[in-house]
């Protein structure tokens, strides 16, 4: 996460950048299987103000929909070795 020096509507001192990486992945509607394509979603986050659910409603205002059976996991990456799961709103800070 970068930080974001004049964001809108956001304080600047809490404001970050957040790269989503969605990858693609197929679920069913309507009993169809349904193919989603992937690709990365960039946002702009208040840090005090965010949590782990709002950025499952920020990918699903942008079209991604998942079944009852599949769950988003998202993975925070740092550097070229550092990969871990995002379990809480404290980690993204």
């Amino acid at each position: 996460m970068d930080t974001i020096e004049d964001p809108e509507g956001i304080d600047p001192k809490n404001a970050c950048k957040v790269d989503v990486n969605v990858n693609s992945y197929f679920n069913t509607r309507d009993g169809r299987k349904v193919y989603n394509r992937g690709r990365i979603i960039s946002l702009i986050i208040d840090l005090e103000q965010y949590a782990v659910i709002d950025l499952e409603k920020d990918i699903f205002r942008e079209g991604y929909f998942w079944d009852s059976n599949q769950r988003a996991n998202f993975w925070i990456v740092k550097g070229p070795h550092l990969t871990y799961k995002l379990t809480s709103d404290g980690e993204f800070l």
